[in-house]
């Protein structure tokens, strides 16, 4: 299918386009309102100004394309492969972004009102003047408060903010922000090893992260070498 194709079953009446690939898309400024594109191919589309305003893009490839100033109110790319695209200034005020990747991608300026952003991928984002008030960042990963900055971060929930020192968390509440501080008692290694032979191995996971404030790789990469070792 190409964008003619898309653009003329859109205007009469189809609304299902879920799998279809195109590449390098032309969707400038086009209205696709309510949309259901899951699955589908889209990489490096011209998306600049473009109305999907609660449609479906649930594990779509839209990796680097440009969604500069697009509508994404409501909209639903869970799962969506996002990294390396432009969605700067575009209006993403309560979609669901959970587990998106969204590595090296642009969201200066972007209006995350209410979105979740729950287990997404933040490395090298640019969320610099970003509107985050009240979204939901939870069992997220982040490498440093610079990913703020500038940013309106009231009221938004970052979970345990995973990868930040106690002295960034803090400095991120006086922001607004809203910090789950763990109140659990942080296991020693050797009691995380051992849930992990005991094949407990999503609270391995979990307590490893916790204690050690790193991600999920880095995680598993420790706990998968001890194993080997003590073999």
């Amino acid at each position: 299918m190409n964008t003619r194709e898309l653009l003329s079953l859109y205007s009469a009446g189809k609304r299902d386009f879920h799998g279809i690939a195109i590449q390098n898309a032309s969707l400038r400024e086009q209205i696709l309102k309510k949309v259901i594109l899951d699955r589908a191919m889209l990489f490096s589309a011209d998306m600049v100004s473009i109305n999907l305003r609660a449609a479906s893009l649930k594990v779509t490839n839209l990796s680097g394309s440009n969604l500069s100033n697009a509508n994404l109110r409501g909209a639903n790319p869970q799962g969506a492969d996002l990294r390396g695209s432009n969605l700067s200034g575009a209006n993403l005020k309560g979609a669901d972004l959970r587990r998106t990747y969204l590595g090296k991608a642009n969201l200066k300026g972007a209006n995350l009102e209410n979105a979740n952003l729950g287990e997404s991928q933040l490395w090298d984002v640019d969320l610099t003047g970003a509107n985050l008030f009240e979204a939901k960042l939870k069992q997220v990963h982040f490498e440093n408060i610079d990913l703020f900055r500038d940013a309106n971060i009231e009221k938004a929930r970052l979970g345990e903010a995973w990868g930040l020192s106690e002295i960034e968390k803090q400095n991120l509440v006086t922001r607004g922000a809203i910090i789950e501080f763990s109140k659990v008692k942080l296991l020693f290694d050797s009691d995380i090893v051992k849930m992990w032979l005991e094949d407990r191995r999503i609270e391995a996971v979990r307590e490893y992260r916790r204690s050690h404030n790193v991600g999920l790789k880095e995680a598993l990469d420790f706990l998968q070498k001890i194993v080997i070792h003590r073999q």
